[in-house]
């Protein structure tokens, strides 16, 4: 499959997800550490599907992307 990562086309196996994508795509920071959203801008999953054609882009985490737990 061919997904786009930060508008750079990245090809994974049928199956994998947008954690196996960033890797595929060299991210050298913890996936944790990162924000992925699709095209629209819905917040992605680390084990989220992904589909033909996906596009993905990646921003570092700050503090005010950090939702606080609830208890």
């Amino acid at each position: 499959m061919k997904i786009y990562v930060c508008n750079q086309p990245v090809f994974v196996a049928a199956g994998m997800t947008v954690r196996h994508a960033l890797l595929a795509a060299g991210c050298r920071e913890k996936p944790e550490e990162l924000l992925v959203r699709d095209e629209w801008g819905n917040e992605v999953g680390l084990d989220g599907a992904l589909h033909d054609g996906q596009q993905l882009f990646v921003t570092k985490k700050s503090q005010t992307d950090v939702r606080p737990r609830s208890l």
